[in-house]
Order: structure tokens, then sequence, then C-alpha cells
């Protein structure tokens, strides 16, 4: 099979996350709009529009400590506007940088969940000409 035919062939690519709380996970996600499909009492598959993971009840520390959702936006100002109003510190227990990073990604800002300590990074897309 060519490659071309290959790269139409796949459906969804989407990693496998890690939750050490599985429930306050998914809470988590679906506040910032993500839509739960449960695939089961462990799994369950987070849409956003087309975009799409799969997050697990499962957790090493180790492999979790390394992982961070990537997540390329064309409005950064407005994402984190509206991660803001939604009080998930006080809700959720969890903890958004102040200010942006710039680095090999561009300029990002991230949001961590405590106790699952996982970072979500939004960054914002590169201009294209």
């Amino acid at each position: 099979m060519p490659g071309d035919q290959r790269d139409r062939s796949i459906k969804a690519l989407r990693p496998f996350v890690p939750a050490k709380d599985f429930a306050l996970s998914k809470k988590f996600y679906t506040e910032l709009g993500f839509r739960a499909e449960e695939l089961g009492k462990e799994l369950a598959e987070m849409h956003l529009g087309p975009h799409s993971f799969l997050l697990q009840d499962y957790y090493v520390k180790d492999w979790a400590g390394n992982f961070v959702m990537h997540a390329l936006v064309d409005d950064l100002p407005g994402w984190w506007v509206r991660i803001e109003s939604l009080d998930l510190p006080h809700a959720l227990r969890c903890r958004a940088t102040q200010g942006a990073e710039i680095g090999a990604l561009g300029a990002c800002r991230r949001l961590r969940v405590r106790p699952v300590r996982r970072p979500l990074a939004f960054c914002l897309a590169p201009r294209t000409a």
C-alpha cells in the first residue's frame, strides 16, 4: 500500500491518557468543554470537536509524570479567559500557571490538575504565510 493510502486509511490516532483520579480527570476535561463517551468502567473517549483522546483509569507515576497534553490553538488569550472563568482551582483543586512560556513549541500556558499533576499546555498556533 503506497504511503498516501496508508495515511488516508487511519481514521483516528488517539493517545491513552493516564488518570490517578479517573472521576476528577473526567470532570476536569468536561469542564473544559470535552464530551465524555464512556467506553467501559475504566475508559472514556474525551471529544472536543474532531479531536479526541482516551482517558483511562490507570496510573503509573513515572509515565504520568512525563505526560503532557499539547493543544495548539489560534486564540490563546481567548482560551485562557475561558479557563480562568471556570474557576477550576476552586472547583477541581487544580492550578493554572500565570503568564506565558516562550519555547520550542511557541507561546504556551499550562494548566495542571491536582492531585493528578498532569499538565495540559495550550499553545498559540504559528501563523502561516
